[in-house]
């Protein structure tokens, strides 16, 4: 520890006998105690990269997105609970540094009690931004999933995937009068467009996760986040809803495959990812053949 630097280094070494087995690097920065700038409600989504390691195709993992709630508490801790891309829960918790970083780890996928795979990554809140908003961004969090006997994944992957984590505050709206929670097109402040009884205010597309092709569908948002359909929207099995408290989304559509498909996602109010940003998994056959995928569902104002 050197002085006046709020901030612990040092080497962790495995030995077995005479010989080093591992070496760990370890870096902590004092957490914050008092004056929190950044207490207050956060949605953030992890879409996972383009491309993965050699050997990986396409196939091989989620291209849906995960996605959480949470906030920064007062005593400086952040907290956010949600689901990855392959339809796992996660819960975080974590103290907030001086240096407005914080460590993501939690443990998943328990075999016998014993987590086999975990997420894991460091994740910044920024508020140097133009805008005057805060940012919650990671890059390149490292999420391990082992072998599996089920229709999604079942290989998993021992030598981790590559996700981002972006999301930024969210302005839960006030009971009265009501407001909506989704953000219109172009830079903040905006407003939805009013809603089109033809053609919708919001457009949802679908893609990957066994989908013969990129599937839309249109909807309408009203002011008080009541959600219809328009006209051009003839799948009798579509639905979205959105909890404002949250700014959780969720529905179904009919995906090509003829079955109803539900989706879960969140709303990202703020930032170059304004919009709302999900995944759906596709449907199980009566006879497992572990062939499933993950899809992504994105939901963006017209």
């Amino acid at each position: 520890s050197a002085m006046g630097t709020n901030k612990l280094t040092g080497t962790l070494t495995q030995r077995f006998r005479s010989a080093i087995k591992s070496v760990s690097t370890l870096d902590a920065d004092r957490a914050y105690s008092t004056g929190i700038p950044f207490n207050k409600t956060y949605t953030v989504h992890l879409p996972a990269k383009t491309q993965q390691g050699p050997g990986f195709t396409a196939a091989d993992y989620p291209h849906g997105d995960g996605f959480a709630t949470g906030n920064v508490n007062v005593n400086g801790t952040v907290a956010l609970v949600g689901k990855l891309a392959d339809g796992t829960p996660i819960t975080v918790s974590a103290p907030l540094s001086k240096t407005h970083t914080w460590p993501l780890f939690t443990q998943l996928y328990p075999v016998g009690g014993v987590p086999k795979g975990s997420l894991a990554g460091q994740v910044t809140l920024d508020d140097t931004q133009m805008d005057d908003n805060i940012y919650m961004v990671g890059t390149d969090l490292l999420w391990f999933r082992p072998f599996q006997l089920v229709q999604w994944y079942p290989f998993g992957w021992d030598e981790g995937i590559l996700v981002d984590l972006k999301g930024a505050e969210y302005a839960v709206p006030p009971a009265l009068p009501a407001t909506s929670v989704f953000p219109g097109p172009g830079s903040p402040p905006s407003a939805l467009k009013p809603v089109d009884a033809v053609n919708g205010n919001v457009g949802l597309t679908f893609s990957d996760g066994l989908l013969a092709g990129v599937t839309t569908r249109n909807a309408n948002i009203s002011p008080i986040n009541k959600v219809t359909k328009p006209t051009t929207n003839t799948d009798t099995n579509f639905s979205l809803r959105l909890t404002p408290t949250t700014g959780v989304i969720d529905g179904t559509f009919m995906h090509t495959d003829g079955t109803r498909t539900p989706f879960q996602g969140v709303i990202i109010q703020q930032g170059t990812d304004r919009g709302a940003y999900g995944h759906f998994l596709s449907t199980s056959p009566a006879t497992v053949d572990y062939l499933g995928e993950s899809g992504r569902v994105s939901v963006q104002a017209k």
